[in-house]
């Protein structure tokens, strides 16, 4: 049940490109620590649960 929010939460991220080392930000605004950013955006999608379980 949870991944299936989890999974949800994701289709529903925003990505921008920021000024930084990591210039790839994703943020869910539903999804506490949907936060994220990577040098690439594959990165950035692929850095989600280690942004989810510091929040958790």
């Amino acid at each position: 049940m949870i991944i299936e929010y989890i999974e949800v939460a994701l289709q529903q991220a925003h990505y921008e490109i920021i000024k930084g080392d990591k210039p790839y930000y994703r943020k869910i605004l539903d999804l506490p620590g949907g936060r994220a950013t990577g040098v690439t955006l594959e990165e950035c999608r692929k850095t989600w649960p280690m942004s989810l379980t510091t929040d958790l």
